[in-house]
């Protein structure tokens, strides 16, 4: 480390409990530097290194607080299928699903990737790469409710995920498959098009099943749902921080489908 670089970091440390303790008295805000210049006056006699030091506190303190998990001494192998719920408002979940089909694939799993509420309308990078995997896919749906030029009926919408739904189960229960992935099926819950107590009818005789219980499951979808996340082993929150869409940007080929 240069010289100087030390000399900095020096100061900085040793200015730090004094920086702080002014950031305690209300005329000196240091967090509102970046206002106009009556702000910039209250924190007259700090550097530009120890301004930033304060707005790098400042901001690390309005962020989440992380929470330290202690690891198992011991683990064993799930008695039984796994059930991961993919939901949030941020890209991601669709994806996430894919990439569980594909690691099972990889290991010679049956493997079926049903779609609710997508249509065979809307390309898809996707369903092609898994298929080439090996990987089942079907898709249910009657496309987007009430976005992108959508002029269905919504019972139409309904009979749809009704459908894909009796499917899944179907499925589910053949023996067949050794990881399903529904796609969306959490979204026909926020949609009207599924009422919740059908996903969880389907959760709850699959956990009582002989073959069915033994399924591995892959969810996805927006909100959250305590009645049907309480039957699932992960479940990972997508958070939208950004995204085109709300800019107005149409989804990208090879990105978004």
């Amino acid at each position: 480390m240069r010289s100087s670089d030390k000399q900095a970091d020096d100061g900085l440390a040793s200015a730090a409990p004094a920086l702080l303790e002014n950031e305690k008295r209300p005329r000196n805000r240091i967090w509102s530097v970046r206002g106009g210049h009556d702000e910039r006056r209250s924190c007259a006699g700090f550097s530009e290194a120890q301004l930033s030091f304060l707005l790098c506190f400042r901001t690390l303190q309005g962020m989440p607080k992380v929470v330290k998990r202690l690891a198992p001494q011991r683990l064993r192998p799930f008695p039984h299928g796994i059930t991961v719920a993919y939901i949030g408002d941020g890209k991601g979940k669709t994806t996430a699903a894919v990439g569980a089909a594909t690691r099972a694939a990889g290991y010679g799993w049956k493997v079926l990737f049903l779609q609710f509420y997508k249509s065979t309308a809307w390309p898809s990078g996707e369903r092609d790469a898994l298929r080439k995997l090996g990987v089942d896919v079907e898709v249910h749906g009657a496309g987007f409710v009430g976005i992108l030029g959508d002029r269905k009926h919504i019972h139409e919408h309904q009979r749809a995920a009704q459908r894909a739904l009796s499917l899944a189960w179907a499925h589910i229960v053949s023996g067949t498959y050794k990881l399903v992935v529904l796609d969306e099926v959490i979204s026909c819950l926020e949609q009207k098009l599924l009422p919740v107590a059908a996903l969880v009818g389907l959760l709850t005789k699959r956990a009582k099943h002989l073959k069915a219980k033994h399924v591995n499951l892959v969810l996805t979808g927006h909100e959250k749902f305590p009645a049907v996340l309480k039957y699932c082993d992960v479940v990972t929150e997508m958070k939208m921080v950004k995204h085109p869409y709300y800019k107005g940007f149409i989804a990208v080929k090879g990105i978004d489908y």
